[in-house]
């Protein structure tokens, strides 16, 4: 390996870290001796994908300019043509490397993954199980089913994908801690429930999963259902609610009896008081963790 290839190694591995500052001067070090270096291209657009940089497309263009037939490159291009909402180049891009190689596990992911974005989920289905049949243990692919199954509804003791890639790899567990709060941020809390639940049994003495778990058990309460509205829409729901009484106490008046709308508006400050003040006593009572 020459040396511009062993700082294009040495680059690769800081990005393995998150040592980007590391990683973008081993690359100027580099590209100051050998600035066509494809190696050293390559690895300075794929550092500027992964800091989300504007100058990543660039980036992976200069690469393929050189080399059109760059994979990586080709790959690394097609996502970022995804990441910015350009589907169909994206795919194109991704279906001209699958021409090359069809059977590639990877590529076949990040296909099923543009798919599922775009809502194709039989689709991006075939593919992912495509890839799990020559890389069945991949993370890669692991983790695109575990997407999946999540897009399919599917609860997390169904997701067999998703034991497999905890067991064979512990470090993918913050996968299924995104999961556990991304569902109960939709407020679909039994799924969120079994999430929570295997991460207590992985990790009992964690303090950040207990206080996930007990926050996810705080917004399952059965006093707490009332508040769905605010708990799922925050403050879009608040000022729906706010609209819906505002709308109904003006359209009501003269139609319908001053009783009626009295007792509206008391239901109305009842609700809001009890959104304002019955949550803290919940926590302070039954979750002091989440104080």
């Amino acid at each position: 390996m020459n040396a511009a290839g062993e700082l294009a190694f040495e680059a690769h591995r800081w990005m393995e870290r998150g040592q980007w500052q590391r990683a973008r001067d081993a690359l100027r070090r580099g590209l100051e001796q050998a600035p066509d270096d494809l190696d050293l291209l390559y690895a300075r657009a794929r550092l500027d994908f992964l800091c989300e940089s504007g100058s990543a497309l660039d980036s992976a263009e200069e690469v393929l300019a050189l080399a059109p037939e760059h994979a990586g490159a080709g790959l690394l291009r097609a996502r970022i043509l995804a990441e910015q909402g350009r589907h169909a180049e994206a795919e194109r891009g991704l279906l001209d490397l699958l021409r090359v190689s069809p059977q590639d596990s990877e590529l076949l992911c990040h296909y099923a993954f543009l798919l599922l974005r775009a809502g194709q989920l039989a689709k991006a289905r075939a593919l992912a199980s495509e890839a799990a049949r020559s890389a069945p243990e991949a993370l890669l692919v692991l983790s695109t089913l575990a997407l999946l199954d999540m897009a399919e509804g599917r609860t997390p003791r169904d997701m067999g994908a998703l034991g497999k890639m905890l067991d064979l790899y512990p470090e993918a567990e913050s996968t299924l801690r995104t999961l556990a709060f991304t569902l109960a941020e939709r407020m679909q809390l039994g799924a969120a429930r079994e999430a929570a639940a295997l991460l207590v049994r992985r990790n009992p003495n964690d303090a950040d999963v207990v206080r996930l778990a007990a926050h996810i058990a705080y917004l399952s309460h059965w006093s707490m259902r009332p508040l769905y509205p605010i708990l799922r829409w925050g403050w879009a729901g608040s000022f729906g609610l706010y609209g819906g009484f505002i709308a109904l106490n003006t359209l009501g008046r003269g139609v319908l009896p001053a009783p009626l709308l009295f007792a509206v508006s008391v239901a109305w400050i009842s609700y809001a008081l009890y959104s304002w003040v019955y949550p803290p006593i919940l926590k302070r009572r039954r979750f002091p963790e989440l104080l």
